[in-house]
């Protein structure tokens, strides 16, 4: 519930008081600590401030010589999450540009980019899409994205206002198959692509059109 973050983050301050007055090394709270806290606000209405809060913490207790409580990726993965379920998207993204690039992966860019289809971004989604080509292209095989990437992308575009929904919804479908006939089959396109592109079209009131979205599919 909202309450055990609240919960988390008093146990962790009792810790850092005791240490300071005890100077006892395993009162000193480490990554696993302020990453269970972290944890415990993900669903927190103010889960993704607080989070940011204390992620800038560690990197401040690690500066000053907590070596323990350095960020690692889990650290950062959580505070993602927690930014995502915010509406702090922007943030999320942020974090994950301070990741090494040998540190990321489909997954937690996947998380970035549900945070954009949550709030109908889809040229930010795309933007995170594009990088993880670029970087798969450059070796980085654990960012290649999959037909969820896509079709997460494609509800970003579809959730949009932007009047240009269609045909980036349509663009990225091409991407996905054209992955996909190249031997991607991690890139097969399914259901959740057609509810996507057939949601922006019905969106902009040309239901008419849907016939074309069918045999697009039927193509395949």
């Amino acid at each position: 519930g909202h309450k055990s973050g609240e919960r988390a983050n008093e146990v962790l301050r009792r810790m850092i008081k005791n240490y300071k007055q005890t100077k006892n090394p395993s009162l000193r709270p480490d990554v696993i600590s302020y990453t269970g806290v972290m944890k415990a606000y993900v669903t927190h209405p103010d889960g993704g401030k607080e989070a940011l809060q204390i992620l800038d913490e560690m990197k401040e207790q690690f500066k000053s010589g907590n070596v323990n409580a350095k960020p690692d990726f889990k650290a950062y993965a959580v505070a993602i999450d927690a930014c995502v379920r915010n509406g702090l998207s922007i943030e999320a993204e942020r974090l994950l540009d301070e990741l090494d690039d040998s540190a990321k992966n489909q997954t937690i860019f996947n998380t970035v980019m549900n945070g954009y289809r949550i709030e109908g971004r889809g040229q930010e989604a795309e933007t995170v899409l594009k990088r993880m080509i670029e970087l798969a292209d450059r070796g980085y095989r654990r960012c290649s994205p999959n037909s969820v990437s896509f079709g997460v992308c494609m509800e970003a575009w579809g959730r949009s206002k932007s009047r240009l929904k269609v045909h980036a919804c349509k663009e990225l479908l091409k991407q996905c198959v054209s992955r996909y006939q190249s031997g991607d089959s991690t890139c097969k396109p399914n259901l959740l692509h057609f509810h996507a592109l057939a949601g922006a079209i019905t969106s902009i009131g040309s239901q008419d059109r849907v016939s074309e979205v069918l045999s697009l599919f039927e193509k395949m």
